[in-house]
This record gives C-alpha cells, sequence and structure tokens, in this order.
C-alpha cells in the first residue's frame, strides 16, 4: 500500500461521485479503530460488484527474512485481500498504477497466480480524470460525473448573447431610472418617477 494509498483514496472519492455506484469500501480508511480487519473484510467481499486491486512498483512489498517478496508471507494482509477476493463473486480488477508492469504468475504466490491472467487497466496519476472515466465506462458502460463535456461553437455563441442582451437591458433600465429620477426634482423615488411619465395619480 505504500505507494498507492493516496491514489486509493482519490479513486474511493472518484467514485463516490459517479451515479449507481450505491458504496465505496476503502479497506484501510473505513474500517474502525479495534475494529476485527480480517472478518470486516470477509464481512464485505461478498457485497461487492468490483473489487478494485492497486498495483504499484512497490506491490510485491519488501524482501521478508526468507528473502523473499512480503506478498509471498502467508500473513501478509495484502495477499490475503486478494486471494479472498478472487474467490468471490466480485469481479477482479488490477490497475497499474504509472506504468508498472502486470506481474506474472512466476512473480506471484499460489493463492494470487490467477491474478496474472485478468486483463488490467493501465491507471496514470497524471491523466487521472480521463483515465478513471475511461474505467468507469469500460465497468459500467455509462459515463462519470467527473468530466462535463465541452460546449459547443453554437452554445458558447448563445451564451454569450443572452449574457450581452441581458446586460444591455440592465444598462437601458438604469439610464431610464436616471433620467427618470431626475426629470421631476420632486420626486425621489423611482416609483414617484414612473407614475409622473405614465400621468398616474400620485399616491397620498
Amino acid at each position: 500500500r505504500a505507494d498507492t494509498q493516496p491514489l486509493a483514496l482519490l479513486i474511493a472519492r472518484f467514485l463516490a461521485r459517479v451515479p449507481g455506484v450505491e458504496d465505496v469500501f476503502l479497506d484501510v480508511d473505513d474500517i474502525a479503530l479495534a475494529e476485527n480487519f480480517r472478518r470486516r473484510i470477509d464481512d464485505e467481499l461478498p457485497k461487492s460488484s468490483h473489487v478494485i486491486v492497486l498495483i504499484g512498483p512497490q506491490w510485491r512489498g519488501p524482501a521478508g527474512p526468507s528473502g523473499a517478496a512480503r506478498l509471498f508471507a502467508d500473513a501478509d494482509v495484502v495477499r490475503q485481500e486478494v486471494a479472498a477476493a478472487l474467490d468471490g463473486p466480485a469481479k477482479v480488477v488490477p490497475i497499474l498504477v504509472d506504468g508498472t508492469p502486470m506481474p506474472g504468475e512466476a512473480d506471484l504466490p499460489p493463492s494470487l497466480r490467477r491474478l496474472a491472467a485478468l486483463n488490467a487497466f493501465p491507471l496514470r496519476s497524471a491523466h487521472f480524470d480521463d483515465d478513471m472515466d475511461t474505467l468507469v465506462r469500460r465497468l459500467t458502460g455509462s459515463t462519470s460525473r467527473a468530466l462535463v463535456a465541452p460546449l459547443s461553437t453554437a452554445a458558447i455563441v448563445r451564451r454569450v448573447a443572452i449574457g450581452t442582451a441581458a446586460g444591455c437591458i440592465l444598462v437601458l433600465g438604469l439610464a431610464l431610472a436616471n433620467h427618470l429620477l431626475s426629470s421631476d426634482p420632486a420626486c425621489r423615488d423611482l416609483a414617484c418617477a414612473v407614475r409622473n411619465a405614465l400621468g398616474l395619480p400620485s399616491r397620498e
């Protein structure tokens, strides 16, 4: 998690804004203090439609006393979590962060070797919104709300015209009000000036 935890938080926040996404569970942030980590993970996985596995350059972890990467340790939490996801009903989506290559079977412990056969999605930090929108579209068939389609030339012209017209009306209204008020020094408010201009009786 060391090199992808900030990105995991960004992904969770992005997905939480996508229409149709009912809930986003982030394994570290959404587990309460003193709560049983493994039990909570086991409870959440069967309810999940997709499990995202972020694979960064340091995903396998540092080498342990045996010389093997931490991912090969039976007690490694990441290994346990991904293995449980592979055994569950959810679609496991490997995401390769910033050009990290997909690990081969030889790079994985036996319980995770099925991961190497899954089609992965490349995610670039520098193009986060674009890539996440593509990911959501490929997973759900719909576009996220994170990206808004640019306005067409006609729409831009229409908005400028409406804004200009509104501004002109405002300026003309202020000019008329100023003329009406200045034409009769006895009138100290716009209502009086309008009544005089229209020949209406004054209000006592």
